[in-house]
């Protein structure tokens, strides 16, 4: 079990609620916020596994938004990693930056972009 806790705006609407996950939108503009999990390969740490993994974790057919938004991608990319420790935390963190295409219903393809920002916990 993991506890987490962030600030986001209090108007955002949450999703998914009776599955329990966590995905937060603003309805104003379509912003989302998701609290994903995925396990690193095995011998890598947050700081030494390759940014494609993030990539790859989050928008591949069995990747966690995938799955559990049933989004249809189109393309993705990390454009671009940083890692992170500002003395604050344990451990250090890790920003990247990632592209990505979805096609609505309609056949329509949207380009989005996204921050993630992701920690390793024991």
């Amino acid at each position: 079990r993991l506890f987490v806790s962030f600030e986001f705006p209090s108007d955002w609407l949450q999703l998914d609620r009776a599955l329990g996950g966590i995905q937060y939108v603003d309805q104003r503009n379509g912003d989302k916020l998701y609290i994903l999990r995925a396990k690193l390969p095995e011998g890598e740490t947050l700081t030494t596994v390759n940014k494609k993994f993030f990539g790859d974790s989050i928008f591949e057919p069995t990747g966690t938004i995938v799955r559990s938004v049933g989004l249809d991608i189109d393309e993705y990319k990390v454009t671009s990693s940083t890692v992170l420790n500002d003395g604050s935390l344990a451990s250090a963190r890790r920003r990247l930056l990632v592209k990505f295409a979805t096609v609505t219903g309609s056949g329509y393809r949207v380009e989005r972009r996204g921050l993630v920002d992701a920690y390793e916990v024991d």
